[in-house]
Formats: C-alpha cells, sequence, structure tokens
C-alpha cells in the first residue's frame, strides 16, 4: 500500500512541474474575483433573475434576411 502512494506522489510531483522543471504556482485576481461575486448576487436578486429570465423570450437572429 505505501509503494503505491509512493508511486501516486511521484507521478504528481512530476504533473506539477512545468516543461523546465519549475514548479506549477496558481495566481487568483481578486478584483476579478470580487467582480464575479458582485455580478453574481446581482444576478440572483428578484429584479436580476427577471431580467435574465426574459433572455429565453427575445429571439433574434444572427444573420437576419430581409
Amino acid at each position: 500500500m505505501r509503494q503505491i502512494l509512493l508511486k501516486k506522489q511521484k507521478e504528481l510531483d512530476e504533473l506539477s512541474k512545468t516543461p523546465t522543471g519549475q514548479q506549477r504556482q496558481i495566481r487568483v485576481n481578486q478584483v476579478w474575483e470580487s467582480y464575479k461575486e458582485t455580478i453574481k448576487e446581482a444576478l440572483h436578486s428578484d429584479r436580476g433573475s427577471s431580467i435574465y429570465a426574459q433572455r429565453k423570450k427575445l429571439k433574434l437572429s444572427l444573420f437576419s434576411v430581409r
């Protein structure tokens, strides 16, 4: 069991490296995360939900033929 875990850990260590051998990094943009949270709250409000629901009723053609 321990050998399996060590093998799995070695595979994960290899996946966490870039092709040049450097450790991969995760960066989170706090401004963008804040913006997404604001939009999510707006869409889940009563007014936002009703506006968003209207998109289903709207039928626009990308290529209008006249």
